[in-house]
């Protein structure tokens, strides 16, 4: 008899060991981008800062890009040979826990930008099989997508706490990171697999496929839409700090210990109001049954907090601005992965598909360095604020995609 893990077996699933999983994968990167990887390229390049940090997540983008797609392929084979993904959780854990030793020990821009194509390897090896868990369940899964998405703002508090435990650059914040992401990953990767009582019938699509012309049309607009979403959330993961310690106006530069109690207090209030987003927003959807317009009132939200935090009017209305961004971003997050696994689910190759909706993360990380990269050179003084109020505007944006979707009420 064959181990799997089978769609629809809610009662086999293993919910709270894939919930520390999910938190120690989003621990293992928000930090990272939040605020360690920028403070150590301050600390590196100083006035640079931007441009090199820029020219490293570019890297680590295009290598995540084609990390996740090549993850997702290999683990539908090994999901049919050996009916469970976790090989590739546990391989992805001592990687990552790996990269993070090399990101201690870089020192110039040649070193991180190593150590980030190696960590965005490791990171997708292991994310691709645990979102393909996810559309491997056929039940509940707007309630799974909630757990998945609340791992975000949970990790976020974690970065918090790193924050005010390592207010300057140091080996041992990277180091305690590694470690943690071990301690909440490991008891998935090693869970000995359940036998299902009939392997066959575990393997049967339980809802319609993606012959479906409309279908496929759906999920290019729930991919635009995320997409469009995704530059803002991509563009505050990865320069909030150097946003917050960049001055504006009048005012004074921050030390680097000011800037990261400001990142701390900010993620701290936000991850908050996310855990609240992340889990009611999938309760509900189950509930009203109304992913669509859940998803377009979230997409508007994100819109109007971006364009809050990109004019900086105070200290007050950022942390708000944020906090309702971190809300909004949660809850649209949580809908739409619902909604993604639905569609998937019956497709014996979602882990790969699953790879390519994955492109709405990884592309906004080209993109936006990019773009940020061109304003630095050019000597734009509010380049980071333009940034942000683009991607407001890509956010309302996404609401306009989301509407014509039939599938999706």
């Amino acid at each position: 008899m064959t181990p799997t893990e089978s769609p629809g077996a809610g009662a086999g699933f293993p919910g709270r060991a894939y919930a520390l999983a999910a938190l120690g994968f989003h621990i293992a990167f928000l930090p990272l981008f939040n605020f360690v990887l920028p403070r150590r390229v301050e600390a590196l390049f100083g006035a640079e800062a931007g441009v090199r940090l820029s020219e490293i997540l570019i890297i680590g983008a295009i290598t995540a890009s084609l990390a996740n797609i090549a993850a997702g392929w290999i683990g539908d084979r090994i999901m049919r040979v050996r009916g469970s993904r976790r090989e590739l959780l546990a391989l992805s854990a001592i990687l990552l826990a790996g990269t993070y030793v090399g990101f201690s020990l870089a020192g110039t821009a040649l070193e991180l930008t190593a150590a980030m194509v190696a960590f965005q390897i490791a990171l997708n090896l292991g994310l691709s099989p645990l979102n393909a868990m996810l559309a491997d369940q056929g039940a509940a899964r707007g309630r799974m997508a909630g757990v998945l998405n609340a791992a975000l703002p949970l990790s976020a508090l974690a970065a918090s706490a790193l924050a005010f435990m390592f207010p300057t650059d140091s080996a041992l914040t990277f180091w305690s990171i590694g470690g943690l992401l071990l301690v909440f990953i490991l008891p998935l990767a090693i869970r000995p697999t359940r036998h299902a009582s009939d392997p066959e019938a575990a393997n049967t699509p339980t809802a319609p496929g993606l012959a479906s012309k409309g279908t496929r049309a759906d999920l290019i607009l729930l991919w635009l839409a995320r997409l469009l979403v995704q530059f803002g959330a991509g563009f505050l993961l990865t320069y909030l700090f150097l946003f917050v310690s960049t001055p504006s106006g009048a005012d004074a530069p921050l030390t680097e210990i000011e800037a990261s109690r400001r990142v701390g207090w900010m993620t701290f209030f936000g991850a908050i109001l996310a855990i609240l987003g992340a889990i009611g927003s999938g309760r509900l959807s189950e509930k009203l049954g109304r992913k669509k317009t859940l998803l377009i009132v979230s997409a508007l939200l994100i819109a109007a907090s971006l364009a809050l935090i990109s004019a900086r009017a105070n200290v007050l209305v950022l942390i708000s601005a944020f906090a309702l961004f971190q809300f909004a971003l949660a809850c649209f997050l949580t809908l739409h992965t619902a909604a993604t696994g639905e569609m998937l689910l019956a497709h014996p190759d979602r882990g790969a598909l699953l790879g390519l909706m994955n492109l709405a993360n990884t592309l906004p990380l080209i993109g936006l360095p990019g773009l940020t990269l061109l304003l630095l050179k050019r000597g734009e003084a509010g380049s980071f604020g333009d940034v942000l109020a683009i991607c407001a505007f890509a956010s309302a944006a996404a609401a306009l995609c989301l509407a014509p979707i039939r599938r999706l009420r």
